[in-house]
């Protein structure tokens, strides 16, 4: 019995695999983007991903899912072409007779067809070697390249082949007509209206092939590609053809019998690596054929109802057919019509053992697999969230109120929620899974409770805020969850992490997640399925990282995108691994094995203009005056549009780069991208996009620039402000220096003025000091003088003369003469002393004739010897002139008189000798004027007393025959009056004073 339902389902699996149709076709018009309807050639750049299309309105650049019509071309492209597909060099010949060549997604103008050299054969397959042959431009299809050569051609002209090599052509065939040129295999094959003939370039002959099973005149030929199987038209279906075999028989292969009628396709281009066969048609415009990758089961007949189609819960029958929620049963063909079995409006299907267990209502029924018919088997509790769970080979109802196990083929129930949890409020039960054996875990309105049936404990976890818990799935120790409203989460240590959703946002409404077993997982969603890395959903819950999810909707064969979910179960594995969604018009299955899903390419292409201004790729260096930057990307892309994503960003050059930094974009929606404003510096703009599903698989695409600074703000620039700032403070210091130093010579010269003003006022102040203090020394002197040295002698000779007066008759004579005398020397002293002291007074007071003049020594000693004469004689001494009489003096008279009587008189009062000499003697330049005597000598005290910086106050005293001191101090002023010098010696017997003065005074 087994073997014979394996053998059907196998045979039904081939069967379906036979009749499905392995494309779905799309259809782009003038409506979409195209310039015109009528495509004039194709040409797949394999470097760029992009589809360059030649339209009898110009030119087209196709990434997949935008077409940009090129401006840079103009009139009809005639044809298109390879120049280099080794650099992805490809080409256009336009109706202006111009040639374009299209490479890294861009165009550049050629020149005229006219203008190239019959040398020049970088345009192969387009250029013929000689082209002096050729008077008007070659049509397309009229020239075949052959294998393995760059410069070596098959021509048509006229109804004449050629084999073009060098400077050689061979005629080959003549009467061929509308030639069609093609290689297969390494060689170079022609289609015509005599049937296929095969070209051995080496014996440069054609052999003609057959064609069992179709007729070459019969179908149109669609050229594809360089070196690719060149494909066929006839009625609906789409054909390639296959080598030919060692018998020279060339077969065809269906690809497609579902095309649209009344076509005429010219060009086709395969692109095996993204499953896409596009067809370029003269007048209807694009057809894109994918490979579908989802098989829709539904009904196209109209015998069951939209009701009956819309399925949520599925189960295996014994047949290996599907029974729906709703009864329809489901071969590998689709929903059978007139086939219903007694299961009516359940979402849980739930087998066990040889039934099929479904709530309806407060009512649990389950279907007899066979017998075929359906029972009543419980009563449930009313709650409204039933759910039947399997753990441990049993069979559970969870309840909202109560879990029961069925025993003995009953439902017992071991387990009712206390009225406290809750709030007496029955659970939300809306999935269940096994957590772990007799662990279920439950999805309780947004949360989730752990149950474990032997120790009937619980605890939950709150998933979301608000969203309901629609499934769960255990992988290791990691628990997915999807919600309905909040996408999808991952549990892990107790800690719920979101995952990212795609862009399209249809990951919000999940509601199922299912491992494919090779690494990836399919997810069911309102809109589709979606197919992911379980890897690179494990990293980015616990990174934020982006994940790439591969959108499966209309274009690979799901024709209802709206799949359905809150159902048990969510999704049925088949025996031969095929995975069975339920929608809401049939089932929607796909087999993980068959699903060719081509990785990301991950191509980027990058065009960036400034100011208008095309910039290269190379280092840009931009004027600072640049205002607007302009990036135009492009990332081509042969899926659905919600499978294209991008990032960009703008940032400094050396500048740290994070992942925040990336801003998300939608690449089939935006392109352009303006900067403006932006501070000269170097820039990096960046874009990335995902080149596979797992994590860090991301394609980088850069475009460095820079904006110069000013010139005022430029290296050398800063260089010369630097020199120019440093000459500034170089000058400022300078001249600050120099004011500075100027101010402080002008304060210097004002301090030394000052100063000297300050030392006259000081001097001044001195002299003042010195006038007040000679005045107080003259007073006290004078006072010290009247008061002694002239009142006392006064008052003895007042007294003298009174008595003598008085007793005169009684006086003696000789006493009277002797008192008479004294009267006599004490007036002569008196007088003496009179003289001195007026003199000394006039020269204090400057009255002295003070202008120096000539006169002889004579003249001068001889008066003061007349004047002091007579003292003398009284005294018993003698008064002597030494010196030559004839000597001339030039000096100030008076005060060398003055000197000299007040040596002498001091000789003659204090010597105690009996002669004193007077003399004078020229020495050199000065005169030495000497006055000697014969005394006992002058004590040293004395000496030193008298010739001290200042004499004493009391020196004016008279003490032990030493005088008062007066007459010394004139002698003092005037020496130093005269500018001269004044010693004093002992000579044994006797004293010298000596004044030493110049001859011409100063």
């Amino acid at each position: 019995m087994r073997k014979l339902l394996l053998f059907l389902l196998l045979f039904g699996c081939t069967l379906l695999s036979a009749a499905q149709p392995r494309y779905s076709i799309a259809h782009y018009t003038n409506k979409d983007g195209l310039p015109a309807n009528g495509v004039t050639g194709l040409e797949w750049d394999e470097s760029t991903g992009l589809m360059w299309i030649g339209t009898e309105g110009g030119l087209v650049r196709w990434d997949g899912n935008n077409f940009e019509a090129r401006t840079e071309t103009e009139g009809r492209v005639l044809r298109l072409g390879v120049v280099d597909k080794r650099k992805g060099i490809h080409y256009a010949y336009c109706d202006d007779q111009s040639l374009y060549e299209m490479q890294q997604g861009q165009i550049r103008k050629r020149g005229m067809y006219k203008d190239f050299a019959p040398s020049d054969t970088t345009l192969r397959a387009f250029l013929v070697a000689c082209h002096a042959a050729l008077t008007q431009p070659v049509m397309p299809g009229w020239l075949q390249p052959l294998p393995g050569t760059d410069h070596d051609f098959l021509t048509c002209r006229n109804g004449m082949l050629y084999d073009r090599r060098g400077g050689d052509a061979r005629l080959l065939r003549t009467g061929v007509q509308l030639p069609a040129f093609f290689d297969l295999g390494n060689e170079a094959y022609l289609i015509d209206r005599q049937g296929l003939w095969r070209y051995d370039a080496r014996a440069r002959r054609m052999q003609r092939l057959c064609t069992p099973g179709w007729n070459p005149l019969k179908v149109r030929f669609l050229r594809n590609a360089e070196r690719a199987a060149p494909m066929f038209y006839a009625g609906r279906k789409l054909f390639r053809l296959l080598p030919a075999n060692n018998s020279g028989e060339c077969r065809l292969e269906t690809i497609f019998d579902a095309m649209p009628s009344d076509l005429y396709p010219r060009f086709v281009r395969e692109l095996p690596a993204q499953g896409t066969i596009v067809l370029g048609d003269g007048i209807n415009g694009i057809f894109v054929l994918r490979r579908n990758s989802v098989r829709q089961l539904t009904d196209s007949s109209g015998r069951i109802s939209s009701a009956q189609l819309v399925t949520y819960g599925q189960a295996l029958l014994p047949d290996g057919n599907i029974m729906g929620h709703s009864g329809v049963v489901y071969d590998r063909k689709g929903p059978i019509p007139g086939r219903s079995l007694p299961v009516q409006g359940t979402l849980h299907l739930v087998p066990f053992g040889h039934h099929i267990y479904f709530p309806i209502g407060n009512f649990l029924f389950r279907y007899n697999l066979i017998t075929q018919t359906s029972e009543q088997f419980d009563s449930l509790d009313g709650s409204g969230y039933p759910l039947l769970a399997q753990t441990k080979g049993q069979l559970y109802l969870l309840g909202g109120r109560y879990f029961a196990r069925l025993e003995h083929d009953r439902m017992s129930v071991f387990y009712t929620l206390p009225l406290s949890e809750n709030g007496g409020e029955p659970m939300r039960n809306t999935s269940a899974t096994e957590w772990a054996p007799g662990v279920f875990a439950l999805g309780d309105g947004n949360r989730i409770r752990f149950f474990d049936v032997a120790t009937k404990q619980s605890r939950l976890l709150t998933v979301s805020n608000k969203a309901a818990v629609r499934f769960m799935w255990r992988s290791g120790q990691n628990l997915y969850i999807c919600t309905y409203g909040e996408g999808l989460f991952l549990l892990r240590n107790d800690s719920v992490l979101a995952l990212p959703r795609d862009k399209s946002n249809y990951l919000r409404f999940a509601h199922a997640i299912v491992p494919d077993g090779h690494g990836f997982c399919y997810i069911s969603t309102n809109n589709g399925l979606f197919k992911v890395s379980e890897k690179a959903l494990e990293r980015s819950a616990g990174t934020g990282s982006p994940v790439c999810y591969y959108f499966l909707g209309r274009e690979d064969g799901l024709e209802q995108t709206e799949l359905n979910g809150g159902c048990t179960p969510a999704y049925l594995r088949l025996p031969d691994g095929t995975l069975s969604f339920p929608t809401i018009r049939g089932l929607a299955q796909l087999h993980p094995d068959s699903v060719r899903i081509a990785a990301p390419p991950g191509i980027i292409l990058v065009r960036a203009r400034a100011d208008g201004r095309e910039l290269l790729q190379t280092t840009n260096r931009l004027d600072p005056q640049t205002r607007l930057f302009q990036f135009d990307i492009t990332i081509p892309s042969w899926s659905a549009p919600q499978n294209l994503y991008g990032w960009y960003r703008l940032r400094r050059t050396g500048e740290a780069a994070s992942e925040s930094s990336w801003i998300e974009f939608d690449p089939t929606r935006q392109r352009l991208f303006n900067f403006s404003a932006l501070k000269p510096d170097a820039y990096d703009f960046e874009v990335r996009t995902f080149n596979g599903f797992q994590p860090g698989n991301f394609a980088h695409r850069s475009f460095h620039f820079e904006i110069a600074p000013p010139w005022y703000a430029a290296q050398r620039a800063i260089v010369l402000w630097l020199l120019l700032a440093s000459l500034l403070v170089w000058a400022f210091v300078f001249l600050r220096t120099r004011q500075l130093r100027r101010r402080s010579l002008q304060l210097e010269a004002t301090v030394e003025l000052r100063t000297r003003e300050i030392e006259n006022q000081k001097g001044q102040l001195r002299h003042q000091l010195q006038l007040v203090s000679e005045a107080h020394d003259l007073k006290e002197r004078l006072i010290s003088v009247i008061s002694h040295n002239i009142i006392t002698p006064l008052r003895y000779i007042h007294r003298a003369t009174t008595m003598m007066r008085d007793d005169a008759r009684s006086l003696d004579p000789v006493l009277r003469e002797k008192a008479v005398d004294s009267i006599n020397d004490t007036s002569l002293e008196l007088e003496l002393l009179s003289i001195n002291l007026l003199n000394w007074i006039k020269l204090q007071h400057r009255q002295m004739h003070v202008v120096p003049e000539h006169f002889s020594f004579a003249e001068v000693s001889d008066h003061v010897r007349s004047l002091l004469g007579p003292v003398a004689r009284s005294k018993g001494q003698e008064i002597k002139v030494a010196g030559p009489a004839d000597t001339q003096v030039y000096q100030y008279k008076d005060a060398v008189q003055v000197i000299m009587y007040n040596l002498v008189l001091n000789a003659i009062a204090h010597s105690g000798g009996t002669t004193t000499t007077l003399a004078v003697r020229r020495d050199g330049d000065a005169f030495v004027l000497s006055v000697r005597d014969d005394g006992t000598g002058m004590p040293e005290a004395l000496q030193m007393k008298l010739l001290g910086d200042e004499a004493p106050r009391n020196a004016l005293k008279e003490t032990d025959n030493q005088g008062k001191g007066f007459g010394f101090i004139i002698i003092r002023d005037l020496v130093h009056f005269i500018g001269g010098q004044l010693r004093v010696e002992n000579a044994k017997p006797g004293t010298i004073i000596s004044v030493r003065f110049r001859a011409q005074p100063l």
